[in-house]
């Protein structure tokens, strides 16, 4: 059963994902002197089963679209590739918006789990598309 709700999941995000969705939000990452370093459009990923599938059943992710994971508390956080068909940027922010580390072209299929803690949201895009970010940038959510 958990199989086939994990499944239906993956089909769900392949039908909404950020490439065809007909609005989404806005997030810019600013750099502490306030210039923008990045800016994407985002799906948000809220419930636990939503954060589980992330990226799963996508295609690709365009240089201007992501996924934004959202926790409902501040702790360690791990993330893994192995179920994605192409390399991301991975930003992990705190409960204050601060990006607190950035993993940068993280392979397609890894298995690798990278785990960070003290971190309230992900922001997951294309790889190469965090080129300019830094920890200690600050992330703003856009509606």
């Amino acid at each position: 059963m958990a199989l086939a709700v994990q499944l239906a999941l993956v089909a769900l995000v392949m039908l909404v994902g950020c490439e065809t969705s007909v609005s989404c939000d806005d997030v810019l990452v600013r750099s502490e002197g306030g210039e923008d370093t990045l800016r994407v459009c985002v799906d948000r990923a809220r419930t636990a089963d939503e954060r589980r599938v992330g990226l799963t059943g996508y295609a690709a992710l365009a240089a201007d679209a992501g996924l934004l994971l959202v926790f409902p508390l501040t702790g360690e956080v791990c993330i893994s590739q192995a179920f994605v068909a192409f390399p991301i940027d991975v930003l992990f922010i705190d409960e204050e918006q601060k990006v607190v580390q950035v993993a940068a072209n993280v392979a397609a299929g890894s298995e690798d789990l990278i785990c960070v803690d003290r971190v309230r949201y992900v922001l997951e895009v294309a790889a190469t598309a965090a080129r300019n970010v830094s920890v200690g940038d600050r992330a703003v959510f856009v509606p």
